[in-house]
């Protein structure tokens, strides 16, 4: 169960950061 939740963390870690990307570049321009 540990597991599952470390692999759900890092599902949402990298939407977030891929998230993160895509929004930069509108801010920053």
């Amino acid at each position: 169960m540990e597991n599952d939740q470390l692999t759900l963390n890092i599902s949402q870690n990298t939407m977030t950061a891929s998230y993160l990307t895509l929004k930069i570049p509108e801010i920053t321009v």
